[in-house]
């Protein structure tokens, strides 16, 4: 596809004059869409005006490259943005809910306090990205790749999903990710201090979800089983054993639900200079997850997501 430069003004007045398809635009790199406060008002204005036309008429970024752009208090619904390259920029405040952009490139991207709830992001490049107190309600992240590097904190994913993904080492401090599908998704090492997974969908699916970081983590007991019957596996010899054990380990996570039926707060975890609180052999599982993990009654579990809402207003 061939594509056209553009300079970053140009761009919004075309805009202004109610243009929609920017296919494969290669816009002014490091552009500040808020720099000229007076040609941002407009802008600002126009897509709040003509909100009601975006789903019928898109604006359309297909291929477009946008590196480096800073972009802030924008509202921009249904977006298509296919294969969009944005990597290296600062998105604060922008909310892009219903959007389409699967395969977007957001490597080394700072998003504060962005909303993309219900958006399309399959397969989408988070490497080295920084994301904190965004939501991702209901959005589709299905594939996207990150690295050890990749942080999301405070973010929502609440009844989202998020399979097939290698979240080996990333980062998911304090965030929500309550009904979350996490199908065939690899939890090693990943970071969930204080996150809350009650309810991931296809929990049994994923993988490794015992060795992630749970220090503080908020779990329901069909986590906390699902973690300890991953933790006892690995204990055993698998080849040998797991067709005579598999009966005896479902009766005991029966027996197990029945007992889960308080809360258990966190207490002092004692740390050794040479260990963490990832699972390991230092201490037994059971005295982890109830010296370190928070393990709520799922009866009596109550929806987070307009807690961290209003604490992420707070902060705007």
């Amino acid at each position: 596809m061939k594509k056209s430069y553009i300079y970053g003004k140009t761009f919004i007045k075309r805009i202004l004059n109610h243009e929609r398809d920017f296919t494969g635009i290669v816009l002014q790199p490091l552009f500040d869409f808020n720099e000229d406060k007076n040609l941002f008002m407009k802008l600002s204005t126009y897509f709040k005006q003509f909100s009601n036309t975006f789903q019928e008429t898109p604006l359309i970024l297909n291929e477009a490259i946008m590196k480096g752009i800073k972009m802030s208090n924008l509202e921009i619904p249904y977006l298509q943005a296919e294969n969009l390259d944005i990597s290296e920029s600062w998105l604060r405040k922008v909310n892009l809910p219903n959007s389409n952009m699967p395969i977007l490139h957001a490597w080394d991207t700072r998003i504060d306090f962005c909303d993309f709830t219900e958006s399309i992001q399959i397969g989408a490049n988070y490497c080295d990205a920084k994301v904190n107190n965004t939501i991702y309600k209901k959005a589709n992240l299905n594939q996207i790749v990150c690295d050890p590097n990749t942080v999301f904190d405070s973010c929502i994913f609440t009844d989202g999903y998020m399979r097939g993904v290698n979240l080996a080492h990333v980062g998911f401090y304090r965030s929500i990710l309550q009904r979350l599908d996490v199908n065939k998704t690899d939890f090693y090492f990943t970071n969930l201090e204080k996150a809350d997974i009650r309810g991931l969908r296809n929990i049994k699916s994923s993988r490794n979800l015992h060795k992630a970081f749970l220090d503080g983590a908020r779990m329901g007991s069909n986590e906390y089983v699902e973690i300890k019957r991953l933790k006892d596996l690995e204990d055993l010899d698998l080849p040998l054993v797991v067709g005579k054990l598999i009966p005896e380990l479902d009766l005991e996570m029966e027996s197990l639900v029945q007992r889960l039926g308080e809360d258990h707060e966190p207490v002092t975890f004692p740390k050794k200079p040479t260990s963490s609180t990832y699972l390991d052999d230092n201490f037994s599982f059971d005295e982890f997850i109830f010296r370190v993990a928070k393990i709520p009654n799922l009866e009596s579990e109550v929806d987070l997501d307009e807690e961290l809402r209003r604490d992420i207003e707070l902060n705007f």
